[in-house]
Formats: structure tokens, sequence, C-alpha cells
């Protein structure tokens, strides 16, 4: 998404006094920038991908605060880059009543390899 839908995203969301503003209906967190995971060295040379879940609650401001891991498989294995990469993730908050509110969210992140990728 670029800047400037991302900017008018934000206002809609965080200037509820606007006129246009008013017109908000609720709605539940929207993904505005997601950031790809490290792929583990190890993992990679490998050739293991997986599929990492994570519960975490995002913030009035639109910020990931809390996250934990819900499932993971393989195990452990991707963990760590999951949690690294759900922080950096940005969020239009969930709204009610022209309020922005905390709520919390369940992501999925897979880390699969290229296709034809070569160790």
């Amino acid at each position: 998404m670029n800047k400037f839908l991302t900017l008018i995203l934000l206002l809609l969301v965080f200037i509820p006094n606007l006129s246009f503003a008013k017109k908000i209906k609720d709605h539940d967190p929207i993904l505005i920038i997601s950031i790809a995971p490290n792929y583990p060295k190890s993992a990679a040379e490998q050739g293991i991908e997986g599929i990492v879940t994570i519960e975490f609650t995002v913030n009035t401001m639109g910020s990931v605060e809390d996250p934990i891991i819900v499932t993971s498989t393989p195990a452990g294995i991707f963990d760590k880059e999951a949690l690294r990469a759900i922080l950096k993730f940005k969020f239009a908050p969930k709204v009610v009543k022209n309020k922005t509110v905390k709520s919390r969210v369940t992501q999925t992140i897979e880390f699969k390899l290229p296709e034809g990728y070569n160790k």
C-alpha cells in the first residue's frame, strides 16, 4: 500500500471529529503494513518450510503488543523470526462507535522457500 493511501486511512481512523470521518463504520483491525520474516539459514539449508500462528493485541495506535505463538509447524524452528516480524506489522486499529479500541488478533505467517530453491 502506498504511503498516501496509508495516511488517508490513518486520518480517517484517528481523527473522528472530522465530518467525513464520522461516517466510518465499526470495523476489525485492518492490516496496513506487513513485514516478511527472515528465513532461518539452517531451515533454508535443510529445505524446511513451516507455518507459525501468532495471537497478539493490536493497540489503539495500530501497533502489535504481547504476541504469543499459538501453533508452530515444525515446532520452534520459525518462532523467533515470526515474532520478530509480527512486532513490525502495522494495523488500522479496531473501531467501535468511532473510537479506536484494543483487540486480540490471530495471524498466520508461512515460511515457504521459493520454487526451485537450491541449498
